[in-house]
């Protein structure tokens, strides 16, 4: 990965829901307790179909289209993402 520039720990409680987003380095993660679940896209088909916000924008990086309740009416792009997402379920320890 290359020399370390930064570090940052995000914890969560129960239920919480990250909203769709890609980030701009890689991660780690360790899951402590309870699941998580991720939904990952091949990057060129994420930044297209779950339509992101503009660069500079407070929301950059994260999906305007909504995973849940998916409108192809207002984001026609979505229909790239159907079937292409790779499901993880991540379990104490992993």
């Amino acid at each position: 990965f290359g020399p370390l520039h930064a570090a940052q720990l995000f914890a969560s409680g129960a239920r919480a829901v990250t909203s769709s987003h890609y980030d701009q380095s890689h991660n780690i993660f360790v899951q402590l307790s309870g699941r998580k679940r991720f939904l990952l896209f091949p990057p060129l088909v994420g930044g297209r179909a779950l339509a992101p916000f503009p660069v500079r924008h407070p929301r950059d990086r994260q999906a305007r289209a909504d995973l849940l309740a998916p409108d192809y009416g207002r984001w026609p792009m979505l229909e790239l993402a159907r079937g292409r997402a790779v499901e993880a379920v991540l379990h104490p320890g992993d």
